[in-house]
């Protein structure tokens, strides 16, 4: 599989979109449909343009990104994607990440590679014993 991740959109041909493309953290709208479909949605910006990610498979994603249960997709997550122009309607991932309520921003993306796979264990820093002598976090 080729390992570029890719983002194949219509974006409109003017001076707004020109400088968006040049953000990084550009907000978005994330929709995984099992094996079929990756898009990203811009509503802020251009309400109603979807774009295809292509160079992805379903473990990829969930493997760095927890699945929800249920319904037609495994993931609808706000997100937030650096893009690189290639051509007209081809712009190549350099960063994406989801948000989650529970875990924050979780890379999927970084530096236009997968990230590294996700880790549920709580950071040192928070003091989270979820384990303790009874296994019920709240020691």
């Amino acid at each position: 599989m080729n390992d570029a991740i890719t983002l194949n959109i219509a974006f409109p041909d003017n001076l707004i979109c020109e400088g968006m493309v040049r953000q990084v953290d550009i907000p978005s709208l994330a929709k995984v449909s099992g094996s079929k479909t990756f898009t990203l949605e811009f509503p802020l910006l251009f309400p109603g343009i979807i774009g295809q990610v292509t160079g992805w498979t379903p473990e990829l994603v969930a493997d760095r990104a927890p699945a929800g249960a249920g319904g037609e997709f495994t993931h609808v997550k706000d997100s937030l994607v650096s893009l690189r122009k290639v051509d007209s309607t081809s712009y190549r991932i350099i960063a994406l990440k989801f948000f989650y309520a529970s875990h924050g921003w979780l890379n999927l993306v970084e530096g236009g590679t997968w990230s590294s796979v996700f880790d549920p264990t709580p950071p040192e820093y928070l003091g989270l014993d979820i384990d303790g002598p009874s296994g019920n976090g709240r020691e």
